[in-house]
């Protein structure tokens, strides 16, 4: 497969996790059961705490409007902005994952680079100083 193709399989993939997550910005893709397409119907909350992989989800909108600069990219993915922002904020206080890097890089990291909001910005402060608490000073691990 070329590279090109490769990108148009991408793009459509984009598309249809847009599609599968159309009007739910605060659900996101946890797979129990391995079927992929039957769990986008019925995902936990992005707010549930120990959701972490709508991340990879979101990444990818923000992947697709950063190659192409189509407005509807940048719409779909600024929608998350919330619920990253409240599950930082607002329902971390009994968060167990350790994931945070996963959860927070693909999106609000991205989403301050590409378009320099502060609100993104400070959402990925906030994650990464809750993974640095994290960090046992005595076993050097996370």
């Amino acid at each position: 497969m070329d590279i090109r193709k490769a990108y148009e399989m991408c793009l459509a993939k984009t598309e249809r996790h847009m599609e599968l997550h159309k009007g739910a910005y605060e659900y996101g893709g946890i797979v129990f059961d391995g079927n992929y397409e039957a769990e986008c119907t019925r995902n936990l909350p992005l707010n549930h705490r120990t959701n972490w992989m709508m991340s990879f989800i979101t990444g990818m909108g923000v992947l697709a409007y950063r190659t192409t600069k189509e407005k509807k990219y940048f719409d779909w993915v600024e929608k998350y902005k919330k619920s990253y922002h409240d599950k930082i904020f607002h329902h971390f206080d009994v968060n167990p994952i350790h994931d945070l890097g996963f959860l927070y890089s693909p999106y609000s990291i991205a989403m301050y680079k590409e378009t320099g909001d502060e609100e993104h910005k400070l959402t990925a402060l906030r994650a990464a100083d809750e993974l640095a608490k994290r960090f046992d000073l005595d076993g050097k691990y996370i």
